[in-house]
């Protein structure tokens, strides 16, 4: 299962829409694997029994966090690197995850570099300039370039992501896994978080790589 669930593939995703349960079934079917369940639970505002950390519903996420040079609209839901010089700028937001399951909805709306990273750190850990190599990041560096525990796994030269593109970020603490869905292309990968090197709470966090990259969370 491992195996399947880190090996980036295209995949197709079928939605039950006709279940009016909080909890709706999601068929992923891998082109050279057998088929895999996930259960999809609605976005919820609820919280939970941790105390000293804010648990927001993924509907109300904004970016708050940030380094290098990243402005970020009033509303806080558009970051530009607006800087003439590279500075490995990266952006986290409000949000700090430990239970349930959360989807949150990017825009890229302009991209002008060749990789941006997509992932998640431990709470507590601050951003610095080189955000993917923390020992609790896990996510990808495209599609096909995975990152586990700060460690670079594989290099896919393959560029999949472009400006107008839409990205879901899928954060599952009940199963301890993540996903990344490109909407263009309809597909999904995914990792397993080992809770020993990235412990709850989560939060997301994204590297943009070059002057005038912009992406926006959308509701």
């Amino acid at each position: 299962f491992r195996q399947i669930i880190e090996r980036p593939s295209i995949i197709n995703i079928d939605y039950d829409n006709n279940i009016t349960s909080a909890i709706k079934l999601i068929k992923v079917t891998d082109l050279q694997h057998s088929p895999l369940s996930f259960s999809q639970e609605k976005q919820s505002n609820e919280n939970n029994n941790h105390t000293n950390e804010q648990i927001v519903g993924s509907s109300s996420e904004k970016f708050k966090d940030t380094f290098g040079s990243i402005t970020l609209s009033t509303d806080g839901l558009t970051a530009w690197y607006l800087c003439t010089t590279e500075n490995w700028p990266c952006i986290s937001g409000i949000g700090r995850y430990s239970s349930k399951i959360h989807h949150i909805r990017f825009r890229i709306e302009n991209k002008d570099s060749n990789y941006w990273f997509f992932g998640i750190i431990t709470a507590s850990q601050e951003l610095t300039s080189r955000i993917s190599r923390v020992k609790s990041a896990y996510g990808w560096w495209e599609l096909c370039y995975t990152v586990v525990n700060g460690v670079r796994e594989g290099r896919d030269p393959t560029e999949i992501m472009n400006s107008g593109d839409e990205v879901t970020l899928i954060l599952n603490c009940d199963n301890q896994l993540i996903q990344l869905h490109h909407h263009r292309t309809n597909t999904l990968v995914g990792l397993i978080i080992d809770l020993e090197q990235c412990p709850f709470p989560w939060k997301f966090v994204i590297r943009l790589n070059s002057p005038q990259d912009c992406i926006k969370i959308l509701h």
